[in-house]
């Protein structure tokens, strides 16, 4: 089922993404995210592939696949062409797994349990996202959008490097918000755990649902192999006439 509701993440994230354009620059965003998610996809696979010795990692299918909608959600609208939007999917492809293979053990070291692999997906394609938007803002020309719009419509009256800084101001805000409100809710469920006496483990599975823990895999018979049959000689002294 997980895998069920990736795909159909993976098919809605250009529609997500193109929700607020118009007319070309809608298109734009549409065609970008399908390079930029089919580009990242396949580098998820080869890397997991390398990475697990010829397996496949459960969350770098699940997660990383889709992890560049995020990424170039930002400024999917900024390319009138492919190549930029297959490379923002490789990078933020290979970035993705790297950081659910390398990254998740170390934060678990420390004390921060990901369980929803929120990190890795959200919030570090988002930060690489901010960044590539802002620098896509402020190096865009009235040429690179191939007559969609003018520069001067696009950005509401702002010069491209004005508005890289409102990309970069706008993701300090986020980062903002989001640290926050997490220490906010985390300050919250703190206080709620000493003042009623919560026990640590309340918020395991176990206390609320039957959980059906897996058995192991019974041992293969051991299969002895047949000894050939001993050969007994008799030696007769005496024959019987």
């Amino acid at each position: 089922m997980t895998l069920f509701a990736t795909l159909i993440l993976w098919v809605l994230f250009p529609s997500y993404n193109a929700c607020t354009g118009t007319d070309l620059l809608k298109f734009f965003s549409l065609m970008n995210s399908i390079f930029a998610l089919t580009s990242c996809a396949a580098t998820c696979f080869v890397i997991s592939y390398l990475l697990k010795e010829s397996f496949l990692g459960t969350d770098h299918i699940i997660n990383s696949t889709i992890s560049v909608g995020i990424m170039i959600a930002a400024s999917c609208d900024f390319y009138s062409g492919p190549v930029a939007a297959i490379a923002i999917g490789i990078f933020s492809g290979i970035l993705s797994v790297c950081c659910y293979e390398f990254l998740a053990p170390i934060l678990e070291h420390c004390g921060l349990y990901d369980t929803c692999g929120t990190f890795h997906l959200h919030f570090v394609p988002g930060i690489f996202g901010g960044i590539i938007s802002a620098i896509a803002a402020a190096s865009i020309t009235d040429e690179s959008l191939n007559g969609a719009t003018t520069i001067n419509k696009h950005f509401n009256g702002r010069s491209p490097v004005t508005q890289g800084g409102y990309q970069m101001a706008g993701l300090v805000i986020c980062i903002a918000i989001a640290a926050g409100s997490g220490l906010l809710s985390g300050l919250l469920l703190r206080i709620w755990r000493v003042v009623f006496h919560v026990p640590s483990d309340s918020f395991g599975d176990h206390v609320y649902w039957k959980i059906e823990y897996a058995r192991p895999a019974p041992l293969p018979p051991i299969i002895e192999p047949i000894p050939p049959p001993k050969v007994v000689e008799v030696a007769i002294s005496n024959p019987i006439i």
